[in-house]
Protein backbone atom coordinates (compact mmCIF):
# COMPACT_ATOMS: atom_id res chain seq x y z
CA UNK A 1 0.00 0.00 0.00
CA UNK A 2 1.59 3.81 -1.05
CA UNK A 3 1.91 6.18 1.67
CA UNK A 4 -0.41 8.74 1.41
CA UNK A 5 0.72 12.67 0.35
CA UNK A 6 0.09 15.56 2.39
CA UNK A 7 -1.23 18.79 1.35
CA UNK A 8 2.56 19.94 2.59
CA UNK A 9 4.18 16.94 0.90
CA UNK A 10 3.01 17.39 -2.38
CA UNK A 11 3.02 21.67 -2.17
CA UNK A 12 7.23 20.64 -1.40
CA UNK A 13 6.83 18.01 -4.11
CA UNK A 14 5.53 20.63 -7.09
CA UNK A 15 8.15 23.43 -5.72
CA UNK A 16 10.79 20.63 -7.07
CA UNK A 17 9.52 20.27 -10.00
CA UNK A 18 8.49 23.90 -10.66
CA UNK A 19 12.30 24.78 -9.94
CA UNK A 20 13.38 21.46 -12.38
CA UNK A 21 11.25 22.34 -15.07
CA UNK A 22 12.90 26.52 -14.73
CA UNK A 23 16.55 25.21 -15.13
CA UNK A 24 17.50 27.64 -12.55
CA UNK A 25 21.02 26.79 -11.75
CA UNK A 26 20.35 24.61 -8.32
CA UNK A 27 17.29 24.26 -8.70
CA UNK A 28 17.57 21.66 -11.17
CA UNK A 29 19.15 19.34 -9.00
CA UNK A 30 17.38 19.49 -5.91
CA UNK A 31 14.69 17.56 -7.96
CA UNK A 32 17.31 14.79 -8.88
CA UNK A 33 18.51 14.93 -4.95
CA UNK A 34 14.93 13.90 -3.49
CA UNK A 35 14.11 11.70 -6.64
CA UNK A 36 17.46 8.95 -6.88
CA UNK A 37 16.76 7.47 -3.58
CA UNK A 38 12.80 7.04 -4.67
CA UNK A 39 14.48 5.47 -8.06
CA UNK A 40 16.62 3.54 -5.95
CA UNK A 41 13.70 1.86 -3.75
CA UNK A 42 11.53 0.96 -6.77
CA UNK A 43 14.46 -0.63 -8.72
CA UNK A 44 14.51 -2.88 -4.91
CA UNK A 45 11.10 -3.10 -4.55
CA UNK A 46 9.69 -3.86 -8.33
CA UNK A 47 13.17 -4.67 -10.03
CA UNK A 48 14.84 -7.03 -7.89
CA UNK A 49 15.89 -9.32 -10.67
CA UNK A 50 17.87 -6.31 -11.72
CA UNK A 51 19.41 -5.42 -8.86
CA UNK A 52 23.32 -5.44 -9.96
CA UNK A 53 21.97 -3.04 -12.54
CA UNK A 54 20.42 -0.36 -10.21
CA UNK A 55 22.98 2.34 -10.56
CA UNK A 56 22.30 1.78 -14.60
CA UNK A 57 18.60 1.87 -14.29
CA UNK A 58 18.71 4.86 -12.22
CA UNK A 59 20.70 6.82 -14.52
CA UNK A 60 18.47 5.88 -17.07
CA UNK A 61 15.73 7.23 -15.69
CA UNK A 62 17.66 10.52 -14.73
CA UNK A 63 18.27 10.98 -18.68
CA UNK A 64 14.69 10.21 -19.60
CA UNK A 65 13.31 12.47 -16.65
CA UNK A 66 16.14 15.08 -18.49
CA UNK A 67 14.52 14.78 -21.55
CA UNK A 68 11.06 14.78 -20.70
CA UNK A 69 11.67 18.42 -19.58
CA UNK A 70 12.42 19.27 -23.44
CA UNK A 71 9.28 18.70 -24.65
CA UNK A 72 5.76 20.05 -23.91
CA UNK A 73 4.36 16.71 -23.50
CA UNK A 74 6.88 15.41 -21.76
CA UNK A 75 7.07 18.75 -18.96
CA UNK A 76 3.01 17.60 -18.68
CA UNK A 77 4.40 13.85 -17.63
CA UNK A 78 6.38 15.45 -14.81
CA UNK A 79 3.93 15.66 -11.77
CA UNK A 80 3.63 14.94 -8.37
CA UNK A 81 3.41 12.59 -6.75
CA UNK A 82 7.57 11.98 -7.12
CA UNK A 83 7.22 8.06 -5.67
CA UNK A 84 4.80 7.70 -9.31
CA UNK A 85 6.63 9.66 -10.97
CA UNK A 86 10.03 7.20 -10.23
CA UNK A 87 8.05 4.22 -10.98
CA UNK A 88 7.12 5.71 -13.90
CA UNK A 89 10.74 6.55 -15.13
CA UNK A 90 11.92 3.35 -14.07
CA UNK A 91 9.55 1.18 -15.70
CA UNK A 92 10.75 1.61 -19.71
CA UNK A 93 14.03 1.23 -18.77
CA UNK A 94 13.98 -2.15 -17.32
CA UNK A 95 11.41 -3.39 -19.15
CA UNK A 96 13.92 -3.15 -21.55
CA UNK A 97 16.61 -5.05 -19.58
CA UNK A 98 13.75 -7.69 -19.13
CA UNK A 99 13.97 -7.81 -22.89
CA UNK A 100 17.42 -8.07 -23.65
CA UNK A 101 19.14 -11.71 -24.21
CA UNK A 102 21.59 -12.22 -21.12
CA UNK A 103 24.76 -11.10 -21.43
CA UNK A 104 27.84 -13.40 -21.50
CA UNK A 105 30.87 -12.59 -18.99
CA UNK A 106 33.77 -11.16 -20.36
CA UNK A 107 36.87 -13.10 -20.56
CA UNK A 108 40.14 -12.04 -20.51
CA UNK A 109 40.53 -12.74 -24.77
CA UNK A 110 37.26 -10.00 -25.32
CA UNK A 111 39.40 -6.61 -25.94
CA UNK A 112 37.12 -3.25 -26.44
CA UNK A 113 36.32 -2.73 -29.87
CA UNK A 114 37.32 0.84 -31.18
CA UNK A 115 34.30 2.72 -32.25
CA UNK A 116 33.75 2.66 -35.89
CA UNK A 117 34.41 6.05 -37.92
CA UNK A 118 30.33 6.83 -37.71
CA UNK A 119 30.34 6.85 -33.95
CA UNK A 120 33.72 8.63 -33.48
CA UNK A 121 32.83 11.20 -35.72
CA UNK A 122 29.89 11.88 -33.74
CA UNK A 123 31.76 11.51 -30.74
CA UNK A 124 33.83 14.36 -31.61
CA UNK A 125 30.57 16.80 -32.66
CA UNK A 126 29.41 16.07 -29.32
CA UNK A 127 32.46 17.00 -27.85
CA UNK A 128 33.09 20.38 -29.50
CA UNK A 129 29.08 20.90 -29.12
CA UNK A 130 30.38 20.29 -24.89
CA UNK A 131 32.79 23.87 -25.86
CA UNK A 132 29.67 25.72 -24.91
CA UNK A 133 28.81 24.19 -21.57
CA UNK A 134 30.42 24.98 -18.24
CA UNK A 135 33.55 23.81 -17.45
CA UNK A 136 32.30 21.76 -14.47
CA UNK A 137 29.99 19.50 -17.12
CA UNK A 138 32.24 19.98 -20.07
CA UNK A 139 35.26 18.11 -17.49
CA UNK A 140 32.27 15.58 -16.42
CA UNK A 141 31.84 14.34 -20.71
CA UNK A 142 35.20 14.12 -21.19
CA UNK A 143 36.00 11.94 -18.41
CA UNK A 144 32.84 9.51 -19.81
CA UNK A 145 34.17 9.88 -22.93
CA UNK A 146 37.60 8.82 -22.45
CA UNK A 147 36.73 6.05 -20.29
CA UNK A 148 34.28 4.65 -22.76
CA UNK A 149 36.58 4.42 -25.34
CA UNK A 150 38.71 2.91 -22.85
CA UNK A 151 41.43 5.72 -22.49
CA UNK A 152 40.84 6.78 -19.15
CA UNK A 153 39.08 5.40 -15.69
CA UNK A 154 35.91 5.88 -14.20
CA UNK A 155 34.44 9.30 -14.51
CA UNK A 156 34.48 9.11 -10.52
CA UNK A 157 38.10 8.32 -10.48
CA UNK A 158 39.32 11.43 -13.24
CA UNK A 159 36.86 13.58 -11.03
CA UNK A 160 38.18 12.85 -7.73
CA UNK A 161 34.51 12.90 -6.30
CA UNK A 162 32.02 10.06 -5.46
CA UNK A 163 30.04 7.56 -8.02
CA UNK A 164 27.09 8.87 -7.27
CA UNK A 165 28.00 12.69 -7.95
CA UNK A 166 30.45 11.62 -10.82
CA UNK A 167 27.40 9.89 -12.03
CA UNK A 168 24.54 12.91 -11.91
CA UNK A 169 27.56 15.34 -13.40
CA UNK A 170 27.58 13.15 -16.61
CA UNK A 171 23.72 12.74 -16.75
CA UNK A 172 23.27 16.19 -16.90
CA UNK A 173 26.25 17.03 -19.52
CA UNK A 174 24.75 14.42 -21.12
CA UNK A 175 20.99 15.76 -21.45
CA UNK A 176 23.05 19.23 -21.60
CA UNK A 177 24.89 18.50 -24.50
CA UNK A 178 22.12 16.83 -26.35
CA UNK A 179 19.83 20.00 -26.09
CA UNK A 180 22.91 22.26 -27.84
CA UNK A 181 23.16 19.20 -30.51
CA UNK A 182 18.98 19.78 -31.21
CA UNK A 183 19.47 23.52 -31.01
CA UNK A 184 21.90 23.03 -33.69
CA UNK A 185 20.09 20.83 -35.62
CA UNK A 186 17.17 22.62 -35.73
CA UNK A 187 19.05 26.25 -36.54
CA UNK A 188 20.76 24.28 -39.21
CA UNK A 189 17.10 23.23 -40.56
CA UNK A 190 15.56 27.19 -40.32
CA UNK A 191 19.01 28.43 -42.36
CA UNK A 192 18.22 25.48 -44.85
CA UNK A 193 14.81 26.60 -44.99
CA UNK A 194 15.54 30.29 -45.68
CA UNK A 195 18.62 29.64 -48.19
CA UNK A 196 15.47 27.83 -49.98
CA UNK A 197 12.85 30.36 -50.11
Amino acid sequence: MQPTTTTSEADTEAKLIAGFLSRKPGADSLLIVELEPLLRSEVQRRWRRFIHHKDDLVQSALVKLCELRETEEGRAAITPPLDELAKALVDAPARRLKRAPEMLPLEDRDAPVPPDQEDLARLKYLLNLAQGLPLPLRTALRAHAAHQLGEGPPPHVALGSSENAARMQVTRAIAAVYRLAKEAAEKETKEAEENDE
